[in-house]
């Protein structure tokens, strides 16, 4: 079976600081719905109330399994910004909202952590079933102490959910995808390779797939969109990624090996969609100011 998934930080800020958000969000559903046909949807920042009923909405018949908000905001905090959709249904979902934050930063006022969706892809005897974690952790590159024990709660959710999946599902076949915005900086630095060992050395589809290729998903260069938001940042990052399991990634790998039904990657590129005539924006404008990054995966024996 082949899935086609997309994770993309839309950057739907709250209306009051947002820019064209109902025009850029119109732009991106008119664009999977007549260049794409992705499988499964995985969105941080839409922190826009209106723009996630809209979203809602506007998928809702090519996406009729939807979890739109993923935790409700306190007085002060914003809720996770995370809004989930897919062709396949959700036999059940949960979100953990991190501990760690970096407190005077924005995301101390926003419930960032990890999110998962278990679905269904083959019911009855056969049964198959997917886990998508959805995760955003916390920006700045100078915070990267809280991103790591962010990392080490995303791990251990990871762990204790596949294997109460497997306990619990003792006959059906089970995968894992883990998607998301991670602010980790890739590939070389200390802090990617820390992110991995962390997550017990899962596959970096878009690494694996494009061994040369820069992927950055974070463009100053090129992004229009993040020119026209900030024209002094000079960052041009990998920050976004699709990582795939082959095995529950134990905090201690003496806990012995416990296999996942594995998952192979066909094709992993960059999603930059564009798009003229958004109100105060220039022409050929990115939608975000992130690229999102989209992958083909087969799952061999979900049949």
């Amino acid at each position: 079976m082949e899935i086609r998934l997309l994770t993309y930080n839309l950057a739907m800020l709250p209306f009051f600081t947002g820019t064209a958000n109902s025009e850029r969000a119109k732009a991106f559903v008119q664009d999977i719905r007549n260049h794409h046909d992705f499988d499964i949807l995985c969105f941080q920042e839409i922190f826009d109330e209106k723009i996630r009923e809209q979203l809602g909405h506007d998928l809702q018949e090519k996406y009729p399994y939807r979890v739109e908000k993923s935790s409700d905001h306190d007085i002060l905090n914003l809720n996770s910004g995370m809004f989930f959709a897919s062709k396949f249904p959700i036999l059940r979902h949960t979100f953990r909202e991190f501990h760690a934050k970096s407190m005077g930063t924005w995301d101390a006022m926003v419930d960032k952590g990890i999110f998962v969706a278990c679905l269904e892809l083959v019911p009855g005897d056969n049964r198959h079933i997917l886990h998508v974690y959805n995760a955003h952790l916390q920006s700045t590159e100078s915070q990267y102490k809280s991103r790591e024990k962010q990392l080490i709660q995303v791990r251990t959710f990871i762990e204790k959910a596949l294997k109460t999946e497997k306990e619990n599902h003792k006959k059906s076949k089970i995968s894992a995808v883990l998607l998301g915005d991670f602010n980790v900086v890739g590939d070389n630095s200390g802090e990617y390779k820390r992110m991995m060992s962390l997550l017990g050395y899962p596959t970096d589809l878009y690494r694996k797939l494009n061994p040369i290729a820069e992927g950055y998903t974070w463009n100053s260069k090129d992004n229009l969109f993040l020119i026209h938001r900030d024209q002094d940042d000079r960052d041009v990052q990998r920050l976004d990624y699709i990582f795939t399991f082959n095995r529950i990634p134990y905090a201690d790998d003496n806990r012995g090996i416990e296999k996942l039904n594995g998952i192979e990657g066909k094709s992993c590129d960059l999603y930059i969609p564009k798009k003229s005539g958004l109100p105060d924006l220039p022409a050929e404008c990115d939608l975000s100011d992130h690229y999102g990054v989209e992958a083909v995966i087969e799952i061999p024996d979900a049949n």
